[in-house]
């Protein structure tokens, strides 16, 4: 195909409905590769910055979406990266239990539970420690793919 082939092609499927994965910014180039050496160029579309260091994968095919998901949240990604990004797992299966997440504040100033999410039966959640294990982030989401309209 030619660019501009490629280009009208990715309009059409963009414009009517797409498979979407949200990444972290700092796997964009992981991503990228993987979406390179595993995909069509015509069949997939990176967006950088959709959400505060979140970056969006979309396919136009389910196979494809459904092959990155499985390397993504494999945490092959993260793996490449330890060194940098330490995730914190004690039990495999200790995410696959939660229903509800509370941040809870006892400091002087705090009001005690700030902060509930309730996951329904088709998110999920889990735990990463970055930074040399300074930061603690936790990650919702869905667990089935989701078709975008």
């Amino acid at each position: 195909m030619t660019p501009q082939e490629i280009t009208d092609h990715k309009r059409t499927w963009m414009m009517a409905n797409y498979f979407e994965s949200c990444i972290h910014s700092d796997y964009r180039d992981q991503a990228t590769t993987w979406c390179k050496e595993h995909c069509f160029k015509w069949r997939y579309d990176i967006k950088r910055f959709t959400d505060v260091y979140e970056d969006s994968v979309r396919f136009e095919l389910k196979e494809d979406y459904d092959a990155f998901n499985e390397w993504y949240w494999q945490r092959d990604v993260f793996e490449s990266q330890i060194q940098e990004h330490t995730i914190f797992d004690p039990d495999p299966t200790l995410a696959d239990n939660i229903t509800r997440f509370e941040v809870i504040d006892h400091t002087g100033g705090g009001g005690g539970r700030d902060w509930v999410k309730y996951l329904n039966e088709n998110e999920q959640m889990f735990i990463c420690l970055q930074d040399n294990n300074t930061t603690l982030k936790i990650f919702f989401r869905d667990k089935e793919p989701t078709e975008v309209l």
